[in-house]
């Protein structure tokens, strides 16, 4: 079976985006994994435990080819962020935060 995705962006290392990380790896939904946190500890503990296979010091460079972009941190603190430091077409994207009891 092939790979659902070719590259996924993980932006967010903690406890959502390390799930993330594990579940697709274990089932190979992806040929690769970028990953962005914002925490330089977080990045190097993260390539450590071989969550990513790339790893990215700003969430730019690690979207840049994806076909799947989660963003795992506050949506509502970081959307612009993302918009401001990418390239022009994810000013067209549209983010919903969502709430989940």
């Amino acid at each position: 079976m092939s790979a659902m995705f070719g590259r996924v962006a993980l932006i967010g290392l903690g406890l959502i985006g390390s799930s993330l990380s594990h579940v697709m790896r274990r089932e190979g939904l992806c040929g690769h994994i970028a990953g962005y946190a914002k925490s330089g500890a977080t990045r190097k503990r993260a390539v450590e435990l071989e969550l990513v296979h790339s790893m990215h010091e700003n969430a730019a460079a690690a979207v840049r080819g994806a076909d799947l972009v989660i963003l795992c941190v506050p949506v509502s603190a970081n959307a612009g962020r993302l918009r401001r430091n990418s390239d022009q077409r994810w000013n067209r994207v549209r983010f919903s935060p969502m709430l989940v009891r």
